[in-house]
């Protein structure tokens, strides 16, 4: 059973509040709507101009739209018709919004679920920190739903602590043949599957890593893999 400690998420304030401050009102109106129904996107982040898939397990065709905001304003609106769709944002770099499932029922309207949508191109702009730290016999599927989840949580930057076989040697094995298995700092088994595996899902959903920690794959064909080969090289003397 694999552990993952959730360090940060920070619900996107740049979607609700300017430079200048948040206006009153509007964010009272944010804190007083409790969802109902869950609403989630697919990645944690969008490169400019990519198209946004939501899933919602709310009943399309009851009389539910979709409202998407940037700050105080709204950019779109569109009937609730199907569980998933996709979204173009507007053009523009570094902008946030929030999405929301609005019922609307005898002219009151409540909102029913509600995410948000991060579109930047460097995902240092607006870093939300979280990290994985076990690296066992994990299977795809279980990588998936842990990323996934990250993904719900907004987590764009994942740092990959503890993986690698010692201070002095990160790599296990040779750069030309890199170990499947090792013992992590604590002695525990880490598989090079495992972390290519977490590598590939999260850059799928557009997390960064900090050059800090495992930022690129364990293998001879990566620029982490080569700098972790030189790195041994050079401790054996």
């Amino acid at each position: 059973m694999y552990r993952f400690i959730l360090l940060l998420s920070v619900f996107f304030p740049f979607c609700l509040c300017g430079n200048t401050g948040c206006d009153k009102h509007d964010s009272e109106t944010v804190l007083k709507t409790a969802g109902r129904f869950d609403l989630s996107t697919d990645k944690a982040r969008y490169a400019p101009g990519e198209s946004v898939r939501f899933t919602c397990n709310a009943d399309p065709g009851k009389g539910l739209f979709v409202r998407y905001r940037h700050l105080a304003e709204t950019v779109g609106e569109e009937p609730l018709t199907a569980a998933a769709w996709t979204w173009n944002p507007p053009t523009g770099d570094f902008k946030g919004y929030l999405v929301e499932v609005v019922s609307r029922q005898s002219g009151r309207e409540s909102v029913v679920a509600s995410t948000a949508v991060d579109v930047s191109s460097d995902w240092t702009r607006f870093p939300r920190y979280g990290f994985l730290s076990a690296y066992g016999a994990i299977g795809l599927k279980e990588v998936r739903k842990m990323i996934e989840n990250l993904n719900r949580h907004h987590i764009n930057g994942l740092q990959f602590y503890d993986w690698l076989a010692a201070h002095h040697r990160p790599l296990a094995g040779s750069a030309e043949r890199p170990a499947a298995e090792w013992p992590d700092l604590m002695n525990r088994p880490t598989y090079r599957l495992t972390t290519d595996n977490y590598l590939s899902e999260a850059r799928s959903g557009r997390s960064g890593a900090p050059r800090r920690t495992a930022a690129g794959r364990c293998s001879a064909k990566s620029p982490s893999g080569r700098r972790a080969a030189r790195s041994t090289s050079r401790s054996r003397g």
